[in-house]
C-alpha cells in the first residue's frame, strides 16, 4: 500500500483564561486562524479532524514532495502572522486573549505512514501507529515555538534536497524519547526567520470632527468590561437596541475595526461599520458609523466607558455629516431625533447591563438561550 502524508498545525501561545469572555474571544480567534490555514492548503490536503487548536491533514496515498511541503509551511506560516498582525492593528478589545492574541505560535509536524481507517458516526477516519507517532512528535525537545518538524521517515528526501527552496531552509537535527515509543530522530526548520517577510500592516486612521457633538450621560451599575462586551459584541446588540428587526453579521469573528455589519429598522436597512479613535486617560471607547442615513452621509456614534470602581459612566457622542442644503435645514429635528432613540437604547442597555446573570448565561450558552 502507497505511503500517506500527516501534516498537523499546531497553534500555541493562549493562557488558560478564567473569565467567559476571554474564553468566548479564544475560541473566535483561533477559530479564524484554523480556517485561514485549511484555506492556505495548496497539496489537496483532506481535513480529518479538528484537534482543539490543531488540524490533523492528510493526503492518503500520496505524498508530495519536500520541496512543496517547505512551500506549504512557509506559506500557512506568513499568512498565520499576517493576520495576527492585522487582527491586532484592528482589534478593539483589550481583553486577555485578544491581547495576546499577537503572540500566538504556529508548529507543523510531518509524518510519511501507512494508514488505517475506521468509520464512526458515518465519518471515515483515520487511525495507526504513523498517527500516534505523528502526535507525540508535537510533543519535542525543541526549544523554539516555531518550526516545520519533519520525521525520520523524509531522511532520504532530506539529504538530496538542493539549495533552491530559499535561505531560511536550514535543517538541525533532533530526538525525542518517549515512553511508549523510544527515541525518535526528526529534522526541522525554524520559522522565525520568515517573520521578516510577514507584510505590514497600515495603521488605522483615528476619526475626528470639528462639530459639536450631540451627547448622552448616565453611570451603569457594572464593570466597565462587561458594558464594553455588551456594547461591541452584536451577539449582544438585539438585547438592548429594540428597534432592530434583524442584525446580519459575521458570527464566527470578534467584532473590530473596519468590520460591518446590517441592520434592518421597520423595512429600511442601513450598513454599520465599527470605527475608532483614541479614548484617552485610559478609558474604553467603542465607535460606528452609519453609512447613508436619511438626510445624513453618515452619523457615527462612540460609548467612552470611564471605569468608576463598581460601577461605569458612559458617555455617548454622536458626530453627524449633513447632506446639503435639505440635511442642513433639518439637521436640528435629525440631532432632536436621534439624541431621544440614543435616551431609549441606553435605558434599556443600562438595565440589561445591570442583569449580569443573563449575559453570563449568554455568554455560556450562545446568543439563542
Amino acid at each position: 500500500m502507497p505511503k500517506s502524508l500527516i501534516l498537523i498545525p499546531d497553534i500555541s501561545g493562549f493562557s488558560e483564561f478564567v473569565n467567559n469572555t476571554e474564553i468566548t474571544h479564544s475560541q473566535h480567534i483561533i477559530s479564524e486562524l484554523l480556517e485561514l490555514l485549511i484555506k492556505s492548503d495548496d497539496l489537496g490536503l483532506h481535513v480529518a479532524e479538528i484537534e482543539g487548536d490543531a488540524i490533523l491533514f492528510i493526503k492518503e496515498e500520496s505524498v508530495p514532495s519536500l520541496k512543496d511541503l517547505i512551500y506549504q509551511s512557509k506559506k500557512m506560516f506568513l499568512q498565520f502572522h499576517s493576520h495576527l498582525r492585522q487582527y491586532d492593528t484592528q482589534r478593539i478589545c483589550n481583553c486577555g486573549a485578544c491581547s495576546a492574541a499577537s503572540g500566538l505560535s504556529l508548529k507543523i509536524i510531518a509524518h510519511i505512514s501507512d494508514l488505517s481507517f475506521t468509520v464512526i458516526n458515518n465519518r471515515r477516519k483515520p487511525f495507526g501507529p504513523g498517527l500516534i507517532k505523528a502526535h507525540r512528535l508535537l510533543k519535542n525537545s525543541i526549544r523554539e515555538h516555531e518550526y516545520f518538524l519533519l520525521s525520520e521517515a523524509f531522511s532520504g528526501e532530506i539529504d538530496s534536497l538542493d539549495s533552491g527552496s530559499g535561505s531560511w531552509v536550514k535543517f538541525s537535527k533532533g530526538s525525542s524519547v518517549y515512553k511508549d515509543l523510544g527515541k525518535i530522530q526528526y529534522h526541522f526548520i525554524l520559522l522565525k526567520g520568515l517573520k521578516n517577510n510577514v507584510d505590514e500592516v497600515e495603521p488605522i486612521q483615528l476619526v475626528s470632527y470639528d462639530s459639536n457633538p450631540v451627547t448622552f450621560e448616565d453611570v451603569i451599575e457594572q464593570s466597565a468590561e462587561l458594558v464594553f462586551e455588551v456594547i461591541s459584541n452584536l451577539d449582544f446588540r438585539m438585547q438592548w437596541n429594540k428597534r432592530i428587526n434583524k442584525l446580519e453579521y459575521d458570527k464566527n469573528k470578534i467584532n473590530r475595526v473596519g468590520m460591518k455589519h446590517v441592520c434592518v429598522f421597520s423595512g429600511s436597512q442601513v450598513e454599520i461599520e465599527t470605527v475608532k479613535k483614541d479614548s484617552g486617560h485610559g478609558n474604553l471607547i467603542y465607535g460606528e458609523r452609519i453609512h447613508d442615513a436619511p438626510i445624513v452621509q453618515d452619523i457615527t456614534f462612540y460609548y467612552i466607558l470611564e471605569k468608576q470602581n463598581d460601577s461605569t459612566k458612559v458617555k455617548i457622542e454622536i458626530y453627524f455629516n449633513p447632506t446639503f442644503f435639505i440635511g442642513k435645514m433639518l439637521m436640528p429635528l435629525v440631532k432632536m431625533h436621534t439624541k431621544k432613540v440614543a435616551g431609549n437604547n441606553f435605558r434599556v442597555l443600562k438595565k440589561f447591563c445591570e442583569n449580569e446573570s443573563e449575559i453570563m448565561n449568554m455568554l455560556n450558552n450562545g446568543p439563542g438561550s
